[in-house]
């Protein structure tokens, strides 16, 4: 059998407990006396401690749940870590997908020895912002503005907003839009961000039509023209261009007639009680058949019936410079210069020649004849005279 003695306390037994850092030593000794000494070093591991790793943490930029991070480093103790965490949130070092709030983790070594830490995980306040609905467009087609009257919360400086995630504008902006549904996003300077929908409504619209195009004869006035309009709202005004020639048939002009010399194309602007306009056009084609017309045949014997040779003019002729008549040896033997055509008997010829009734026969007639256009057309023929 052996026998212990233990310079540290004089215990003789084979096992001594309790004990702190330092060396010990042992004295063994068997039944024959004989004996040897051991000794066995004891040395205190590093202290347990638990600390946040500022690398791995990780704060709510925005005021969204499950955007922050929790980091932690174990040293010391004896290896072989393991970690619990507040409401089971990870098993490991990092816990991850956190929203605010404070956490509390214990991390126990392979010898059981603990550690507690804590940290608290702050969000800023979420954006907010005050978007005013935007006025309707004043007409039809016509632009409003989108504005963002304030914001506060999130990193508190530096706001901007898109509209329907377009390019950032600052928050004084006044950015202008057509009607239609919009998505207002306002950003603070970290890019947390707040949304707004807006719908901006499309007012009536003020119509006009002026019809197809039309055709009329040189110097003859077109059947009315109406400026059809379509709107909600009182009419202002009706307004023409150009004004030459233009009739206006009712006392606001909503319906005209033309007499243009030559193809014209007239434009209507009607305005609305709220300044909105419309306008439409019509082109008036002047056909340019030259109206004069004479008889082939005439007989001035006294019956009534047939007794003037005369240049019959229509619409568009508004001057005769000369209309002659000439015998088959080139005799003249009527002629009237620069007078206006009202298809006057006085300006026909009634078949005397010289005081003397004009022997039947072939006479040759010239006339010349302005027109509303200002062209000029010599126009020849012949009359046979029979009695």
């Amino acid at each position: 059998s052996y026998s212990y003695q233990w310079t540290f306390d004089g215990s003789t037994g084979p096992t001594l407990s309790g004990l702190g850092e330092g060396t010990y030593y042992v004295i063994i000794t068997d039944d024959n006396n004989c004996s040897n000494t051991d000794s066995v070093v004891l040395v205190r591991p590093d202290s347990l401690y638990l600390d946040i790793d500022q690398g791995t943490t990780v704060d709510l930029t925005c005021f969204n749940p499950g955007e922050g991070q929790i980091g932690v480093v174990a040293q010391g103790g004896s290896p072989g870590y393991t970690f619990q965490w507040t409401n089971d949130v990870s098993d490991g070092p990092i816990a991850g997908f956190l929203s605010d709030g404070t956490y509390f983790v214990t991390v126990t070594d392979s010898r059981g020895c603990t550690d507690i830490e804590s940290y608290t995980l702050t969000s800023p306040e979420p954006v907010q912002a005050v978007v005013p609905q935007p006025e309707n467009p004043e007409c039809f087609g016509g632009k409003t503005c989108i504005q963002v009257e304030s914001a506060s919360g999130g990193t508190g400086n530096n706001y901007t907003f898109t509209i329907n995630r377009g390019i950032r504008f600052p928050i004084d902006s006044c950015v202008e839009v057509f009607a239609g549904p919009y998505n207002i996003t306002v950003f603070d300077s970290a890019g947390c961000s707040v949304e707004y929908q807006v719908d901006i409504d499309q007012p009536e619209e003020v119509v006009v039509n002026l019809g197809p195009d039309i055709e009329i004869s040189l110097g003859e006035a077109s059947d009315p023209i109406s400026a059809d309009i379509s709107s909600v709202f009182s009419i202002d005004s009706i307004l023409w261009s150009p004004v030459d020639s233009i009739a206006c048939m009712t006392a606001d002009c909503q319906v005209i007639s033309v007499n243009p010399s030559s193809n014209t194309t007239y434009i209507v602007q009607v305005v609305d009680e709220n300044g909105c306009t419309d306008t439409d056009e019509i082109e008036v084609r002047v056909s340019k058949r030259r109206n004069i017309y004479t008889a082939n045949i005439f007989s001035p014997n006294q019956d009534g019936f047939n007794e003037q040779f005369e240049l019959v003019t229509g619409s568009g002729v508004t001057f005769v410079e000369y209309f002659k008549i000439f015998d088959r040896w080139g005799n003249m033997v009527f002629g009237r210069e620069n007078f206006t055509p009202d298809n006057s008997i006085d300006n026909a010829w009634d078949g005397d020649y010289n005081g003397s009734r004009a022997q039947p026969g072939v006479y040759v007639y010239v006339a010349r004849v302005r027109f509303l256009d200002n062209e000029t057309i010599e126009f020849k023929g012949d009359v046979t005279l029979i009695r």
